[in-house]
């Protein structure tokens, strides 16, 4: 990428391709001839208070690194824009890919740096103050085209920190996919969100106060909702609820079976829990084995007052209370006549 100046810099490098390497240094120091090109075109630029470099510790609202190659007659950077926020840590790896290049960057270096092909350097300190920001090609024996090698880094002024006020519904099932409605305030493009450490399925960022997220699947339990701009800027509110998904039916067999109980069945679905327990009418099954995808168990007697059938609803109910009615699910018949004796 390459990033062309405002005029005060196109007017200092070519200020600067006229001067030898040897020159440069000797005649007018590069922070002295940039303060002469600022005021010359009425800009103000604090050059004389250098930022301190990273120091050890340091809490940045984000770590910002770029790669930086340097070319007759070029600088490519990546990633683009070279674009940073007030607080930033900013680590510049800068390499020369062909001849001897240097790289200067105002207010953030104290002194260029020069680079013979291949050789890289590493520039780090923390974007303390707003403004853009010339970088340019130290060498002007790089060649003809040394005067294009100049453009701009853009500090952006701090932006306010996100904020969440709340977020519907406030629970959702292990299986993620629900669709959470965030709503707060200071939500930039690109703003990602968690549920707990765990990143969502997809964000939609609607404007600067709502959000559109999908839960991940994750185990049960309550977790926090964060949601962090891209310029590192973060909040974190309320409690989500992992809940387990409620149970299915989608066989009983069989489905009919004598007013005398005892019928032996399948109850046949998804997400059953040990533990559950099974109604046919407002009577109990009994319940012999269960796994997530069957339930086996024996009918409890029928209504004797029947004339000929009865369905009845088949109830199963989880553990944590969630539960799923079949609709007639099972019927009963009355039993068929036997002879005992004559």
């Amino acid at each position: 990428m390459h990033m062309r100046s405002i005029t005060f810099s196109v007017l200092a490098l070519s200020m600067v391709s006229s001067l030898s390497a040897q020159q440069w240094h000797q005649a007018t120091p590069l922070d002295q001839l940039l303060k002469q090109v600022h005021a010359r075109h009425h800009l103000v630029a604090e050059m004389d208070a250098l930022p301190a470099k990273v120091p050890d510790g340091f809490n940045a609202a984000a770590v910002k690194a770029f790669t930086i190659t340097a070319h007759q007659f070029d600088f490519d950077i990546n990633p683009s824009p070279f674009v940073v926020n007030v607080g930033d840590s900013v680590t510049l790896d800068v390499t020369s890919s062909d001849v001897t290049h240097g790289f200067f960057l105002e207010h953030y270096m104290s002194n260029d740096v020069t680079m013979n092909k291949g050789q890289h350097r590493t520039i780090t300190f923390v974007a303390n103050t707003p403004g853009i920001f010339t970088y340019a090609c130290t060498v002007s024996t790089c060649g003809d085209g040394h005067g294009d090698m100049v453009g701009d880094m853009v500090v952006q002024a701090a932006a306010a920190a996100p904020a969440i006020s709340s977020f519907t519904p406030t629970s959702g099932t292990t299986a993620g996919g629900t669709v959470v409605a965030i709503s707060g305030s200071n939500f930039q493009n690109g703003a990602s969100v968690k549920f707990g450490d765990t990143t969502a399925v997809s964000v939609t960022v609607n404007s600067s106060s709502s959000i559109s997220a999908m839960s991940p699947a994750r185990s049960a339990g309550d977790v926090a909702i964060t949601v962090t701009n891209p310029d590192g800027q973060s909040a974190m509110f309320g409690t989500f609820t992992y809940t387990l998904p409620g149970p299915a039916i989608t066989s009983i067999v069989p489905s009919t079976g004598s007013t005398a109980g005892g019928t032996p069945i399948t109850i046949n679905g998804t997400n059953f829990v040990a533990g559950l327990a099974a109604t046919i009418g407002s009577a109990p099954a009994i319940i012999t084995t269960v796994n997530s995808s069957a339930i086996f168990a024996t009918t409890p007697m029928g209504p004797f007052d029947i004339v000929s059938s009865a369905p009845r609803d088949v109830v199963v109910t989880n553990p944590d209370g969630r539960s799923v009615t079949r609709s007639g699910g099972f019927t009963y018949t009355l039993p068929a006549p036997s002879i005992a004796s004559i």
